[in-house]
């Protein structure tokens, strides 16, 4: 599934929001993942498999980093009964996933 390209301008977020997202290797890894394409929507199972990890302990960190507004969820759909949510960068700022200076 691919979302739609953002209408939305460059948000810059905050020191220590993005410190603690950068916290847990995996949410940083998940961070990167999406910043290869800002439009790239990825499931937890689909970041599992580009991180060569565990599908549950993708779908945590993608959902501390939901909670945090680094990410938002931009569609689902059912899979095997279960709801499968799909995730993409909510914040950015033109050169990459940079805290502001404030």
């Amino acid at each position: 599934m691919r979302a739609k390209p953002s209408t939305r301008g460059p948000t810059v977020i905050g020191r220590e929001r993005f410190t603690r997202a950068r916290s847990a290797p995996t949410r940083a890894a998940i961070l990167q993942i999406l910043a290869i394409d800002d439009r790239r929507a990825l499931s937890p199972a689909e970041i599992a498999l580009e991180l060569q990890g565990a599908i549950d302990g993708a779908g945590y960190h993608a959902r501390v980093l939901e909670i945090l507004g680094l990410v938002e969820v931009v569609g689902t759909r059912l899979d095997e009964g279960a709801q499968e949510r799909f995730y993409r960068l909510a914040d950015r700022r033109p050169d990459g996933l940079t805290p502001s200076t404030e």
